[in-house]
């Protein structure tokens, strides 16, 4: 089985739409990107959705910050695989980012947990398994500081709501609270 290497996009000025699908889908047989795009991407990109759009844009240069755009949505999806994140993160959210993103996840029973991670939804998936609730994603970050230490100053600031661990009280605790303490330089992913 061949491995798909991504490329670091973060950097770049612009992407053509091929190169998009290239990443978010992978390639067939042959080595041709597979062509999808959800109705919000077709959106963001200005792409109508009508018989021949694929040939309309061959070539077409589409600017980094219209793929990150895309990319969001596209790691939002419900039915996104978990490959299909893992390429858009990867390719469009890692550059000179810290590695590893703060996350917020809630469990449905009054609790939320602050935590880091390199793949937030993993890692989501393997707390449900062990916590008993339905967990949700409500938010996570890539932050030019070192996460560890994010992680622990936002932990500090919200000592007060600690349930235990990680754990906090739900109601005291948002993504837009966390954003007003991160005390660095972030970009909201999730």
């Amino acid at each position: 089985m061949l491995k798909m290497i991504v490329r670091d996009w973060s950097k770049e000025q612009s992407i053509t739409l091929e190169q998009y699908m290239y990443v978010r889908n992978g390639a067939d047989k042959n080595g041709n990107a597979i062509i999808a795009l959800s109705d919000k991407e077709h959106t963001i990109f200005s792409v109508p959705k009508v018989s021949g759009w694929r040939k309309k844009v061959k070539g077409v240069l589409f600017s980094i910050e219209k793929a990150k755009s895309a990319a969001k949505a596209g790691m939002g999806m419900r039915d996104a695989s978990s490959l299909m994140k893992h390429r858009l993160r990867t390719a469009f959210f890692i550059g000179d980012y810290d590695k590893k993103f703060i996350y917020l996840i809630s469990n449905g029973a009054g609790m939320t947990k602050i935590g880091m991670s390199i793949d937030p939804l993993k890692r989501m998936q393997s707390l449900s398994t062990s916590c008993g609730h339905k967990l949700t994603m409500e938010a996570f970050w890539k932050v030019k500081d070192s996460a560890s230490g994010v992680e622990a100053r936002l932990h500090k600031e919200f000592n007060y709501a600690r349930l235990e661990g990680e754990w906090f009280q739900e109601e005291q605790i948002c993504p837009n609270e966390i954003e007003k303490l991160m005390g660095c330089a972030f970009e909201r992913i999730y």
